[in-house]
């Protein structure tokens, strides 16, 4: 509990419609909230979600997952809503925890749909040699040929697993690609290199591309931490527009 601070930012789901999603694959509703206080007996104060600038009351004594953004990473827990009331100009309810503050484990199924500029690199080796290569920038300077396998792309989504992206370049039976590109995160731009292991090459024919699904293969699991986090934020900012909400 000790990374979970006031402020920490919060998205809550209902239990079993997010146990549901996990076999299903489909959306889910989710509320935005943050960390209001973490009590002496170890619940939560979290403030009352809003829709449109309405407050959302959510039910009592039901289970909710709870998704923190914190500082440390992505961590989840189950909590109960016991009470609601308001001190000042807040809106709180108080959260119970029914399970462990646990490590974010469930990377795979939170999905953003983008359209994300990116540039890709084909490889043809195995596995073991591609984790251990350098940066596609050191790579270019110790063979220049490399530059002529290079595409452009786009990321029509992407997860903490992998990513679909669209390029009208086929890279043929070449198994895995190093995937480029950037994300904003607040006011910093952080540029992304990531390999991928080729899942599935499809050829789009009346939009002459070829559609690439590939499953992300990780050196650092902090990379894993930093997409999943950027996934998060993105959704959040998307479901506060849609919300009505600034």
């Amino acid at each position: 509990m000790t990374e979970i601070l006031p402020g920490t930012k919060v998205d809550i789901r209902i239990q079993q419609e997010a146990s549901r999603s996990m076999a299903t694959g489909q959306e889910v509703q989710s509320f935005v909230s943050k960390v209001f206080d973490v009590l002496d007996d170890g619940s939560l104060e979290l403030d009352v979600p809003s829709v449109g600038g309405k407050l959302v009351l959510l039910p009592l004594n039901i289970r909710y997952e709870l998704i923190f953004s914190s500082k440390a990473g992505m961590r989840m827990g189950q909590v109960e809503i016991v009470q609601r009331y308001k001190r000042g100009n807040f809106y709180i309810m108080k959260a119970v925890l029914t399970s462990k503050i646990e490590r974010f484990q469930r990377r795979e199924y939170y999905r953003l749909q983008c359209a994300l500029p990116s540039y890709f690199l084909p490889l043809d080796m195995d596995e073991k040699t591609i984790l251990k290569l350098p940066s596609i920038h050191a790579m270019l300077q110790d063979n220049g040929n490399l530059r002529k396998d290079i595409g452009s792309c786009t990321i029509l989504d992407l997860s903490g697993g992998g990513a679909r992206f669209v390029s009208r370049k086929d890279i043929g039976d070449r198994p895995y690609v190093l995937l480029q590109f950037t994300i904003d995160e607040g006011n910093v731009k952080t540029n992304v290199e990531l390999f991928g292991k080729i899942l599935e090459n499809k050829y789009d024919r009346p939009n002459d591309n070829h559609l690439y699904r590939v499953k992300f293969l990780y050196r650092d699991s902090e990379w894993q931490e930093t997409i999943v986090k950027y996934i998060f934020e993105q959704q959040r900012r998307i479901r506060r527009k849609e919300q009505g909400d600034t």
